[in-house]
């Protein structure tokens, strides 16, 4: 049943037939199609189904599309057999023709599209010159503006990633987010302008301006404001925290985490910085580890092959190269000097500029270029010169000690009373069991060949029978380390001096004797 009747001031009718609503003197065929505006649903021979146009031109040539929805002047106005297409704003997929599951909400939203799927644009010319690109989603003023070709790829922002064009698989939220990028795939880029002028591919930048200026650097995480500011061509780089690797240019292969972290790195490669600051001062350093607040972080830095860990460790390094550095400012005054090596909290090497320094302790100093130095500037240093025939030294000025006593009691008679042997030593599998040296399944010991020595229970004896308590070349491990006792060699230089001048003594009496009898 057909039926028509005048509507007020217009001259158009509303005629309803096998549940088509035609307005404008638009007849579409088919079933189930609504068209309201000039040459809506203007095609005669249309069979689609279930399409709805609203505005001027709107799904002018659609033949045989179904279930379209196009609101606006020109919305999906070439479609000719594309389904499931929904059309908001004038000129949305305006050049569609045969594309399906597509969603355009905006002025020129998808304009430019024509056989492509499954894409959604929302925003004023969003997605406005995709053409084949399949699977994107574009939210925002221009987002996605250029892309022709590029698939599945993601845009939310004002002109996030606009001048893409074939590019796949990238992901931009934010205001000019992949501004640039146009061919490069596989990014992810979350944060105002991050990877802004980005066309390297499989990179992550997420934070205000992260990786702004990244040009061909390719595989490259960036997470905070600013991180990786500069680079451009460098790749394989991890960057979190505010301005990590922040003017990071062509160096590649490197890890900066803490805000700050490699700042001033421009074309180094191979580094890790864990720490505020950390790395700070490097700028062309390779291959260096800085772990800790400010460590290698004070001052420009191009030595390479450098480990600090620690606050502040090796912040002063400027050429110095190989160094290790390992606490709490330990090597902090190192300038040029290489191949250090610091252990503890405030280990220093002497000289800024000297190598070889190794120094291990709290609050100790070195002694010098080519020296080992342990233990504590308070208490005591002990240290070695390998680069003569010296062997160590302990630190024995008078003016550290008091109470000085002549000895009297470790001398020729504690001596005379000590046992020189030879041994070999047991396999750990005959040690006691208490003992933390006991191995069962080591039937054979370490050391074969034949020893000189003392045994230290025979020495303890010594001591014993002469009421020596404190002598330090006898000692025992604690209970729970089985009690294992040991000797320390070293210290029996005191008491063999004191032997040879007791000797010595005699033997000048006993010259004095002869000299008598003589005479």
């Amino acid at each position: 049943m057909t039926k028509s009747r005048d509507i007020a001031n217009s001259t158009s009718t509303l005629d309803v037939d096998g549940g088509t609503i035609k307005l404008d003197g638009n007849y579409p065929v088919g079933t189930g199609n609504v068209a309201l505006g000039n040459n809506a649903l203007d095609d005669g021979s249309l069979s689609g189904n279930y399409n709805t146009a609203v505005g001027d031109n709107a799904l002018t040539f659609n033949t045989s599309g179904s279930q379209n929805v196009a609101i606006g002047t020109q919305a999906l106005n070439n479609t000719t057999s594309g389904n499931y297409n929904v059309s908001v704003g004038t000129q949305s997929l305006d050049t569609n023709t045969t594309g399906s599951n597509n969603v355009a909400i905006g002025d020129g939203a998808l304009y430019s599209n024509t056989t492509a799927s499954n894409n959604t644009a929302v925003g004023f010319k969003a997605g406005y010159s995709n053409t084949t690109g399949s699977g994107n989603t574009a939210f925002g003023f221009q987002a996605f503006l250029d892309n022709t070709a590029g698939s599945n790829n993601t845009a939310i922002g004002y002109e996030a990633n606009a001048n893409n064009t074939t590019g796949n698989y990238n992901v931009s939220l934010g205001l000019q987010a992949l501004l640039n990028n146009s061919t490069a795939s596989s990014n992810t880029a979350v944060g105002y302008q991050a990877g802004n002028n980005n066309n390297g591919g499989q990179n992550t930048f997420i934070g205000y301006q992260s990786a702004l200026d990244n040009t061909t650097g390719g595989l490259n995480v960036s997470m905070g404001y600013r991180s990786m500011y500069e680079n451009t061509t460098g790749a394989n780089n991890v960057a979190i925290g505010h301005s990590a690797l922040l003017n990071n240019t062509t160096g590649s292969t490197n890890t900066a985490v803490g805000g700050l972290a490699l700042d001033a790195n421009t074309s180094g490669n191979g580094n890790v910085a864990l720490g505020y600051n950390a790395g700070g001062g490097a700028t062309t350093t390779d291959h260096s580890v800085f772990v800790g607040y400010e460590a290698g972080g004070g001052t420009t830095l191009t030595g390479h092959d450098n480990t600090y860990v620690g606050m502040r460790a090796g912040r002063l390094t400027t050429s110095g190269q190989r160094n290790t550095v390992i606490g709490r400012d330990a090597g902090s005054n190192v300038s040029s000097g290489s191949d250090n090596v610091c252990i503890g909290f405030d280990a220093i090497c002497v000289s800024a500029v000297d190598g070889d320094q190794i120094v291990i302790g709290t609050n100790v100093d070195s002694l010098a270029g080519n020296t080992f130095t342990f233990g504590n500037n308070s208490i005591g240093r002990v240290s070695n010169l390998f680069s003569t025939n010296a062997t160590w030294t302990r630190t024995s000025d008078e003016r550290t000690k008091k109470d000085i006593q002549t000895n009297t009691d470790c001398g020729l008679a504690f001596v005379n009373d000590l046992r020189t042997v030879t041994y070999k030593w047991k396999a750990p599998s005959e040690h006691p069991e208490e003992f933390k040296s006991y191995n069962a399944l080591q039937t054979e010991a370490g050391h074969t060949e034949k020893m000189y020595g003392f045994i230290a229970q025979e020495v303890k004896a010594a001591m014993d029978t002469h009421n020596i308590t404190d002598f330090n070349g006898w000692h025992v491990t604690s209970e729970d380390q089985g009690s294992q006792q040991g000797i320390s060699y070293e210290m029996f230089i005191m008491p063999l001096v004191k032997a040879v001048q007791e000797l010595s003594a005699k033997n000048d009496a006993l010259e004095a004797r002869i000299a008598t009898l003589e005479g």
